[in-house]
């Protein structure tokens, strides 16, 4: 997965956290959410450490 990519999921995944968070959503779901962003900036964080990513 490209760099570009994992940021735009990285940012819609923070907006959309960010909006079930504002609506009291439940526990449930703000975690799986969160799990999903958790996810990708891992991905991220691994692909500039393997040197994938400048």
């Amino acid at each position: 997965m490209e760099e570009n990519k994992l940021l735009e999921e990285i940012e819609a995944l923070k907006n959309d956290l960010d909006r079930l968070i504002s609506i009291e959503a439940g526990f449930d779901e703000i975690y799986s959410l969160s799990e999903k962003l958790d996810s990708r900036i891992v991905s991220l964080y691994k692909l500039k450490s393997a040197g994938y990513i400048i």
